[in-house]
């Protein structure tokens, strides 16, 4: 009796029912409730998820607002619902935005959907058996029987829905699912098997690998930075060798070694998906963030990658998993890049695992070697030490015999008949020999604290030094013992004011030992030269002589402790082995010190050292 004809058209209840006013606030509070928690989100979302919500608002306020002019007419407010033909822009706006903007996985709603259909007609179907069966066998579905029947047939329906749920789902897992369905399998399966490798090769080699297969993706690349290394390394590039625009791909993908990327996903611990961060660059309002967005969109584009997947550790990024676009050109659905990320997180764990066992096993590896390093090193310490001993013992050996035999025939008094000079010829060999130990112990003395390898000399250590008058006087102290092999000892004299910032001390060690050395291995009646070069902020000393020589086999060691040339030791058998290991110590102390030698076998030698010239 209430109903109303109006425009022609349409019946209206109205005036309405008791309860129909409280119900069209509800409503419209409702609507209006919903929007307004709509606007909030959309206020503070970003990137794709802004524009999700932008549309669904449109789509929704459009499809309600037409729809809320079929309340006016009940009222008695004759407006035409001329809005109402707005409703099916609803369903259109929403496909836009399912497709552009992945509102929705359209395959698995339109997959979801024909599940729930399965179900509906399940049970629709129950519902109308029945009610056909009551009908045939109790001539009404409100018969006391049918009634009785009925629930029976309501706890079996109860009690086989969840199975029938069951075996629609797997079902349509198994065929309707079968992509979806392969992808979580698969990949649930490869965070399995992540945990029992521990090799990075493997873990980044399987991974890439069924990626690549599962997805459907054009490329795929797996970058981790390792220890002691400050870019990230590529360990997997899987279709980045193809070119494009003529950049090789090891180029491109090195623009992934990029600190605004890593600072960016590090930050935002998500992935990082090249439309949606294009459409957060568009409406990001500070311009610095802005510039960072639209830098890694142009390094995305370059290096042609869709997806990037950080992986992170104790909020540590440790690598990138980047993706290409898919094979069939879909774009990675919401379901995709979840299933990505649960990955993601397992790989993180398992490369870094990984890298702490190579970690581990380089760390072994190095004191593996430190050790092997430290046993031949021993080795040798124990070779010198027994090299010591033998020279030493030889070395103190023959002039102590000396002195105990000249001391004991005078002790005994087999020379007092003896006349003055055999007397004087005794003792000149004690006394000779008794300077041939001092040397020796000096010199293992010196040896001794020049192989602490804390052997400096301080500023207040240096004098400057006329280097002529220094060198005339060492060579005077040298001239009895040329003269005994009717040597030759000259100092070739250059500018006599040249000086020298040396240690007088030590550098009388390094000219005594070389013109004894040059002496000494010098046969009767030869020469040696003393010579003075001054450079521009060094003065070379040159010690040349004609002597035997030094063979090529022997020289690369000749400075070495306790290392003689084999015709030195056949020459002079008292040599110690220590007087140009000495020189060189000595002489590295210095500031600009250096020392060298040029030898032929035969012709002579020509030892230098090289000191600082003072600054006159």
């Amino acid at each position: 009796k209430n109903m109303r004809w109006v425009f022609n058209q349409f019946y209206y209840d109205s005036p309405p029912g008791l309860f129909y006013i409280p119900f069209t606030c509800f409503f419209i509070g409702l609507v209006i409730y919903s929007h307004y928690k709509l606007w909030k989100v959309y206020k503070y979302s970003k990137g794709t998820q802004k524009y999700q919500i932008k549309y669904f608002f449109l789509a929704t306020a459009i499809g309600f607002v037409g729809g809320g002019f079929s309340f006016l007419p009940v009222y008695k407010i004759d407006l035409y619902p001329v809005l109402n033909f707005t409703v099916f822009l609803y369903p259109l706006i929403i496909a836009y935005a399912i497709l552009r903007y992945r509102f929705l996985d359209i395959r698995v709603a339109v997959r979801r959907g024909f599940l729930k259909l399965i179900l509906a007609a399940f049970a629709y179907g129950t519902f109308y058996g029945a009610l056909w069966f009551f009908e045939r066998s109790f001539g009404s579905a409100w018969a006391v029987s049918a009634l009785i029947t009925g629930i029976f047939i309501a706890l079996a329906f109860a009690i086989l829905w969840p199975y029938i749920e069951r075996l629609t789902l797997k079902f349509s897992n198994r065929f309707l699912y079968a992509s979806i369905y392969t992808i979580q399998d698969t990949l649930s399966n490869l965070a399995q098997d992540l945990t029992s490798i521990i090799d990075l090769d493997k873990i980044t080699t399987l991974i890439s690998r069924v990626i690549f297969k599962v997805m459907d993706v054009e490329r795929v690349g797996i970058l981790v930075k390792l220890p002691n290394k400050p870019e990230f390394q590529a360990l997997q590039m899987i279709g980045f060798t193809r070119q494009s625009g003529g950049q090789a791909s090891k180029k491109k993908i090195s623009l992934i070694n990029n600190d605004i990327i890593s600072g960016y996903v590090l930050k935002h611990q998500s992935a990082l998906v090249k439309g949606e961060l294009f459409l957060q660059c568009q409406d990001c309002r500070e311009a610095s963030e802005q510039t960072q967005m639209r830098e890694i969109c142009e390094i995305m584009d370059k290096t042609k990658i869709e997806l990037i997947l950080p992986l992170i550790i104790k909020d540590q990024l440790i690598g990138l998993i980047v993706l290409g676009e898919k094979q069939t050109g879909d774009a990675y659905t919401t379901e995709d890049i979840k299933l990505l990320e649960t990955l993601s997180n397992q790989a993180a764990i398992a490369i870094e695992n990984a890298r702490l066992y190579n970690n581990m096993e380089e760390m072994v590896a190095e004191q593996t070697q430190d050790i092997r390093r430290k046993n031949v090193k021993l080795q040798k310490l124990l070779k010198m030490r027994s090299e010591f001993l033998d020279i030493a013992s030889h070395q103190l050996r023959t002039p102590i015999s000396i002195i105990k035999g000249s001391a004991s025939v005078l002790s005994e008094g087999d020379f007092d008949d003896s006349s003055d000079k055999e007397k004087k010829e005794v003792y000149k060999a004690i006394l000779v020999k008794t300077e041939k130990l001092t040397q020796i112990v000096a010199d293992m003395l010196y040896a001794s604290e020049l192989d602490t390898g804390k052997f400096n000399l301080s500023d207040k250590e240096l004098q400057t030094t006329e280097i002529i008058p220094y060198l005339e006087n060492i060579i005077k102290s040298h001239q009895e013992m040329a003269q005994e092999k009717n040597i030759k000892l000259e100092l070739n004299k250059t500018n006599k004011h040249i000086k020298a910032r040396v240690s007088d001390r030590y550098l009388e060690i390094v000219l005594d030992n070389l013109i004894i050395n040059a002496l000494t291995y010098t046969k009767q009646d030869g020469k040696v030269e003393i010579t003075v070069k001054p450079q521009d902020d060094i003065i070379r000393i040159e010690v040349k002589d004609n002597g035997i020589g030094v063979p090529k086999q022997d020289q690369k060691e000749l400075f070495t402790k306790f290392k003689r040339a084999k015709n030195a030791n056949s020459m002079h058998t008292d040599g110690s082995g220590l007087g140009l290991f000495i020189i060189k110590k000595m002489i590295k102390a210095h500031p600009k010190g250096k020392c060298g030698f040029k030898s032929e076998l035969g012709v002579g030698s020509c030892f230098w050292v090289e000191v600082e010239r003072a600054v006159t």
